[in-house]
């Protein structure tokens, strides 16, 4: 190693052991703009991987195996990493927009999740632009598209809650509600 290198390492290790500086509003935009797009960009290659068979060129016999086998992540989270891209792909194909074909692909994955709930694509994107028509920015939340999506599901929250009270045959471990023994999970 050279002088110059150990230098540069004792500086990095002072830097380690240091207080961070604060970020400045630009900086932390742009590592959000970066953190965004890499996580985009991961979900589009692993809909690639999966569509072009990637895990069979790999010599697995099942995507769960490749993906349990070589992602950091559970094959789970991948899964329902792979199912929002799907989402993305199936919106942004039925959008005749392009401002707001940008708009689904780069919609985050919680939000592409909440639309899967719906059952039909054209019903989806009917939802998103709801949604995104809801703000006068046109931000769209989490909430404001679960409630979109509820509302065109004709969900009805009851206006009522059942009345729960503690069980005096459990020591407060359960309760009772709609007349049963609801007890806790240890």
């Amino acid at each position: 190693m050279n002088t110059a290198t150990l230098v540069k390492a004792k500086h990095l290790h002072k830097l380690a052991d240091a207080e961070p500086l604060p970020m400045t509003a630009d900086e932390a935009l742009e590592a959000l703009t970066t953190m965004n797009r890499y996580v985009l960009d991961w979900s589009r290659s692993l809909l690639v991987f999966v569509q072009r068979d990637g895990w069979r060129a790999l010599g697995y016999p099942t995507l769960r195996d490749c993906l349990a086998a070589k992602l950091r992540i559970g094959a789970e989270a991948a899964l329902l990493v792979l199912r929002a891209a799907e989402v993305r792909e199936e919106l942004a194909a039925l959008a005749t927009d392009q401002r707001l074909r940008e708009r689904i692909s780069g919609m985050c994955d919680s939000h592409a999740r909440i639309l899967d709930r719906m059952e039909k694509p054209a019903e989806r994107l009917k939802a998103y632009k709801r949604a995104v028509g809801h703000d006068r920015t046109g931000r769209v939340t989490a909430h404001t598209l679960s409630a979109t999506v509820k509302a065109m599901a004709g969900y009805k929250p009851s206006a009522r809650r059942p009345r729960r009270e503690r069980c005096p045959s459990c020591n407060g471990t359960g309760f009772i509600a709609l007349g049963r023994v609801v007890a806790a999970v240890a």
